[in-house]
């Protein structure tokens, strides 16, 4: 078995790729400009029964993404799941060259991308399926202006805009097309991580209060990933391991996913 990660060299998703390694998954890992992190982990999986492939990339950048899955996908043929899970907090909005907002490139656009360009290595699994990290069951206030939507964001905002978008892509996507590949989102819990940390006072406030070590996140994705009852089934979220219906704000909104896919093609630079 072979699972895709997205920023898998720290926090959430490194706990994740070494559990899999221990229960014999092969792993693959792409995120994380540092050589360094990525042979550190390479050095965890030494004694585990799963084999470790790292793609290091700038997933804040469209060249990045596309970069990393061109040589991605020249040296893969099947894929058995991916869990879409790099993430990052930014107070301040950094834009690139087109006035894109880096970290809503991470926070979704590149799910966004990675969904779309996977699904034909994902096809050709037995049962495949692509699980997003970080998607909200909340009815979030969305704008889908084209010069706002993914651009200029900071804060708490960006991050409340990506969230929503992962929300109606994992609702919407099977519901609109015949991708074939489930697409589910799960909400471990608030985790003690980087993206945390950096998140100003309040952020870390909670974290003291409220968070749990990424392990212990890890496991309950790790559940979730493993589960062969659920893995057929599109548009799921799960709030740790309980699986949840989606809140009338995502679920009775066709149109305005279509907006959100539009929108999305137009930052991505992709063809409908």
């Amino acid at each position: 078995m072979r699972i895709l990660i997205t920023g898998g060299t720290s926090g959430i998703g490194r706990a994740v790729a070494l559990l899999l390694g221990q229960r014999g998954v092969d792993v693959d890992v792409i995120g994380g400009r540092s050589e360094a992190r990525g042979a550190e982990l390479a050095a965890g999986f030494a004694n585990l029964k799963g084999t470790l492939r790292f793609f290091p990339a700038d997933l804040s950048s469209l060249e990045g993404i596309d970069g990393v899955l061109d040589e991605y996908l020249s040296q893969t043929e099947t894929l058995d799941a991916a869990l879409l899970n790099a993430g990052v907090f930014q107070k301040e909005a950094t834009l690139d060259d087109k006035a894109r907002d880096r970290a809503f490139i991470v926070n979704y656009l590149h799910r966004f991308i990675f969904v779309r360009r996977l699904n034909k290595v994902l096809q050709a699994a037995p049962a495949p399926r692509i699980l997003i990290n970080g998607s909200s069951n909340a009815a979030l206030r969305i704008e889908l202006h084209p010069q706002v939507f993914g651009r200029q964001y900071g804060g708490t905002k960006g991050l409340t805009h990506a969230l929503a978008a992962n929300g109606f892509l994992t609702y919407w996507l099977n519901r609109r097309f015949d991708t074939g590949v489930p697409v589910q989102a799960i909400n471990p819990g608030y985790v003690a991580t980087k993206m945390v940390e950096g998140g100003g006072l309040f952020m870390r406030l909670l974290s003291r209060w409220l968070a749990i070590e990424p392990a212990k996140a890890a496991a309950k994705i790790v559940q979730v990933l493993l589960d062969q009852e659920t893995v057929g089934q599109d548009g799921v979220f799960f709030d740790g391991t309980r699986r949840l219906g989606f809140k009338q704000g995502i679920s009775g909104e066709p149109e305005k996913f279509d907006q959100i896919w539009k929108l999305s093609l137009e930052l991505a630079e992709m063809k409908s």
